[in-house]
């Protein structure tokens, strides 16, 4: 079935857009590792963090459908220029908190709760920051997650993958290209990432691949001639695989937080690896 690609960010937020289809929208300071002071495999290293001002994106939703299935995806590019670097977003998964998810309405892919809780939470406050800090010319493509099968037409359809942007960057009045493209995924997201990997890398240039924290340490596929980043922590799984980062507690002990929340799983999973771990990948 032919993909097809709607603009609904007034739909969802109640606000007018440009021709582009796109709105103004704050994002937050926020503080990033340093990564002069990072030592790449040294258990031992404590590193530093600086902050990184607040400033202003273009920022758009999209509901993208196969004829079947439909999910919603976020597009935040810097406030001003063409991009030509995108980078894919592949959430956590959603099952394992579906009492929260339920409630948001996620069945419906365009269910306004679930919307602007993962924008909130996700984007604006979460990933969006880092990969605008990260990379000039930059932009993230964050797909929305509903319930199973999760990532909808997403999953494992390169074709579809690539027909979206080309889609959404028409829309946007090419705002940008996706000449070079990366992807990252974060803790259950593993389990899905490999295969929409091995999809999109057929028919997009993936350059760099980021495995943050992921469930049972499973490593994230590796296409040829792409970085790959890695990072665990050691609360989800007691094991040290080879090609990972090891970011245990003790090299935390100069972030703002540490300390200040008890529970390590909390701090390091939950707190540490969303904040500071896709910028610092990205780095690196």
């Amino acid at each position: 079935m032919p993909t097809s690609v709607t603009p609904i960010t007034t739909e969802v937020l109640g606000v007018p857009t440009g021709s582009d289809h796109l709105i103004s929208q704050i994002l937050p300071a926020i503080s990033v590792i340093d990564v002069s002071t990072f030592r790449v495999n040294s258990p031992d290293n404590v590193f530093s963090f600086k902050g990184v001002a607040g400033t202003t994106c273009r920022l758009g939703l999209f509901a993208c459908s196969n004829g079947s299935l439909e999910r919603a995806a976020v597009l935040v590019l810097p406030p001003t220029g063409t991009v030509d670097r995108i980078v894919l977003g592949i959430s956590h998964g959603f099952a394992q908190n579906a009492h929260i998810y339920r409630e948001l309405g996620w069945t419906n892919p365009r269910s306004r709760p679930l919307l602007e809780r993962v924008l909130l939470a996700h984007v604006v406050n979460r990933w969006g920051p880092q990969v605008l800090a990260g990379k000039t010319r930059t932009g993230l493509f964050h797909v929305i997650r509903g319930a199973p099968p999760e990532l909808g037409p997403f999953a494992s359809n390169g074709r579809f993958v690539c027909d979206c942007l080309e889609k959404v960057a028409e829309l946007t009045r090419d705002a940008f290209r996706f000449d070079h493209v990366e992807a990252f995924t974060f803790s259950s997201g593993i389990f899905d990432f490999n295969s929409f990997v091995g999809a999109v890398s057929g028919c997009l240039n993936l350059e760099a691949v980021y495995n943050l924290d992921p469930a049972a340490g499973i490593a994230c596929a590796q296409p040829r001639g792409a970085r790959r980043r890695q990072f665990l922590t050691g609360m989800t799984t007691r094991s040290r695989p080879a090609g990972f980062e090891y970011l245990p507690l003790p090299r935390w002990r100069n972030e703002f937080s540490y300390g200040r929340i008890p529970d390590a799983f909390q701090y390091l999973h939950n707190h540490c690896i969303p904040n500071y771990a896709l910028h610092l990948g990205l780095q690196l």
